[in-house]
């Protein structure tokens, strides 16, 4: 679970509990994604094959398919936040104890923004600074005991600018990410604990990292667009991602009276898969797997399957919205899996879906890489990255 940060909330007791349950990395099969409405409460809605269940949820994390051993906290997510990682044992209970506190590498990279379990029992960390605009890679294991081991920089692994949609191929020779020029905010000195933020407008691009030889290669788009949902397809050479067009508005009011969301609209929410191995550089010539149908809803989330051809995901539709979970094949109509009408209560729903036991290795944390997206929203400002890692 992450403890993500909230420039919206106070200190108190309860909005600290509510935000320790903003953002997930899935462990194992799990890909999770958030739908927000009104902040009054939080529950979980599991959809598996065959049953669905409703319960309130604060702290436990849903029932993995492997019990995790450890999590791994970083930046701001790891209180208190001094440490550039943090390490917890699970306990039966879901309670934490502290077995490792990290410290940044000497240089300094910056604070830890986003962390990524890979395959055989490794992790990637991506740290950034403002002032050099500036991001670097790291790869680590953990301890039987939950000590954080052999903390060494990937090969290659430094970009000028803001890295975000870790995602890691299944056989672990290449790291696939998004990059941002950091934003040019004069308010903000370069030494403030603040954590950079991504400039506006947003351009999507994607760079795969190579990190036996240290070679990148990225494919990028024309127009102001954004890039998520970044995963490896199982042969570790099909990449799965979507991409979304970002477009001014000034938000009409609904037909309920309530006003429409602050900040662009995004719009053409398109799932596709990439060659990686294919001559170009045009991040729009990947496979189209998924685009929805006019009028159909808001895509908050769209994931590639290990498959490369198939997937699954959510969107929302009408004000308050209501929830409707599918699934997607290349060049097959999308098939509705389960629709939801909208919470009465107005919580926080945190939607789970199960797809299988194959690791993803993979950020999954919504159409912007960067959580700038709430509700096929675009804002300037970051909502939640993947500050949160499970050992097992």
């Amino acid at each position: 679970m992450t403890d993500e940060p909230d420039e919206d909330s106070g200190g108190a007791d309860g909005q600290a509990r509510k935000r320790r349950v903003w953002r997930w990395t899935a462990p194992i099969g799990l890909a999770i994604v958030v739908v927000v409405t009104v902040a009054v409460g939080v529950r979980l809605l599991a959809d598996e094959p065959g049953r669905g269940s409703l319960t309130t949820y604060e702290t436990e994390p849903p029932a993995p398919t492997r019990t995790p051993r450890f999590v791994i906290m970083v930046g701001a997510n790891s209180p208190p936040q001094e440490p550039w990682l943090q390490v917890y044992e699970v306990k039966k209970n879901y309670g934490q104890r502290p077995t490792d506190s990290v410290r940044s590498p000497s240089p300094s990279p910056g604070q830890a923004q986003e962390i990524v379990a890979g395959p055989g029992g490794t992790f990637v960390v991506a740290a950034s600074r403002a002032e050099p605009c500036e991001s670097r890679l790291y790869r680590f294991r953990l301890t039987g005991e939950g000590h954080a081991t052999a903390v060494t920089p990937v090969p290659g692994g430094i970009a000028p600018a803001l890295v975000a949609g870790l995602a890691i191929s299944p056989d672990g020779r290449r790291i696939a990410y998004t990059t941002a020029p950091c934003a040019d905010d004069p308010s903000t000195p370069p030494a403030a604990a603040s954590p950079p933020q991504a400039a506006s407008p947003p351009s999507a691009t994607l760079t795969v990292l190579d990190t036996a030889t240290g070679h990148h290669r990225t494919w990028t788009t024309g127009g102001t667009s954004v890039i998520g949902e970044i995963v490896w397809a199982r042969d570790s050479r099909t990449l799965g991602y979507t991409t979304g067009d970002v477009n001014a508005r000034t938000p009409p009011p609904s037909p309920d009276g309530t006003a429409e969301p602050p900040g662009d609209a995004i719009g053409n929410v398109t799932v596709r898969a990439l060659d990686t191995d294919a001559p170009g550089t045009d991040l729009l010539a990947g496979r189209v797997l998924f685009r929805p149908p006019d009028g159909t809803g808001t895509v908050t989330s769209a994931v590639m399957n290990p498959d490369g051809r198939t997937g699954y995901g959510m969107m929302s539709k009408g004000r308050p919205p209501s929830t409707i979970m599918f699934s997607f094949a290349e060049g097959r109509p999308m098939h509705v899996t389960k629709s939801i009408p909208p919470d009465p209560e107005g919580t926080f729903t945190l939607h789970t879906f199960s797809t299988g036991d194959e690791p993803r290795y993979a950020c999954l944390n919504g159409i912007d890489a960067f959580g700038r997206a709430t509700e096929g929203t675009f804002g300037s400002r970051s909502f939640g990255r993947c500050g949160t890692a499970w050992g097992y």
